[in-house]
């Protein structure tokens, strides 16, 4: 499904350049060239931003919560 039809941007494109660290709507205008033209979808494009920003958080915090730290015994 497209994001951006007027780049011809699809939504896989644009969260596998999120994943990759672009954390901003000129993130990515400058990569994939997302919202340049009409900028219907500026929107969307910064609403993905946030769900996958805020996925990825949620994972940080619930890995941490699965995997605690547990120190090494000390030799007897």
């Amino acid at each position: 499904m497209y994001l951006c039809i007027c780049s011809g941007v699809t939504h896989a494109q644009a969260r596998k350049a999120i994943e990759k660290g672009v954390v901003s709507l000129a993130g990515l205008q400058n990569r994939l060239g997302v919202a340049i033209n009409c900028g219907s979808c500026a929107g969307r494009a910064e609403a993905m931003i946030e769900q996958i920003q805020s996925s990825d958080r949620r994972n940080y915090s619930l890995a941490g919560a699965v995997r605690p730290f547990v120190p090494a015994s000390s030799p007897l």
